[in-house]
């Protein structure tokens, strides 16, 4: 199982840097690769991905009239009229966050946590973390390793993507549903 402590011993050695056992090491090495890590993990758990995506979810509002959100979700599908705010679904064209009626149908994005993404995510989020931790150190070998790294966890990424959405019925192009099915046979 990958965790934190894992992406940022990864991280460390890159540097050149003895591993660690404890994340929260108060070593400057280790809270810079910690926080590179939820900066970029962050970023992708923010977009609608295979792994991080609830759909057709109905939240009705609670005593106050507020719409509450998981504490997990980061985001909601770009289709939504609502925007999270403070845990609370805010409707930005109303400006209000007190609501009579259920919101149905909602995306959630969720971020997940280190011990609950799969190994493509976490292979990318770690790769351009690694990426960046190791850039100030002028090695333009190491530099150049990294940066092919990230192309490949990204490409890695973006197949396993492809395989678990159905790409042709989301558009209903039946050119991007006859690439998808070059992709799966890969």
């Amino acid at each position: 199982m990958a965790t934190e402590l894992n992406a940022i011993n990864i991280l460390l050695v890159a540097r050149g840097v003895t591993p660690v056992t404890d994340p929260d090491s108060g070593h400057p090495d280790v809270q810079g690769a910690k926080a590179l890590l939820a900066q970029h993990k962050r970023a992708v758990n923010s977009t609608k991905n295979w792994y991080n995506t609830e759909a057709d979810v109905d939240i009705s509002p609670d005593v106050n009239g507020y719409l509450n959100v998981p504490a997990r979700v980061i985001a909601l599908d770009e289709d939504s009229n609502y925007v999270i705010m403070a845990g609370k679904l805010y409707d930005p064209t109303t400006r209000t966050n007190v609501f009579t009626e259920a919101a149905e149908g909602l995306t959630y994005i969720i971020d997940r946590d280190w011990e609950n993404l799969p190994i493509q995510a976490f292979d990318y989020i770690v790769a351009m973390a690694k990426e960046e931790f190791i850039r100030p150190l002028e090695s333009e070998l190491m530099t150049s390793r990294a940066e092919k790294d990230v192309t490949i966890k990204k490409a890695i990424f973006d197949i396993t993507d492809y395989r678990y959405k159905d790409v042709g019925k989301e558009n209903q192009n039946p050119l991007m549903l006859k690439w998808r099915q070059k992709m799966i046979s890969r």
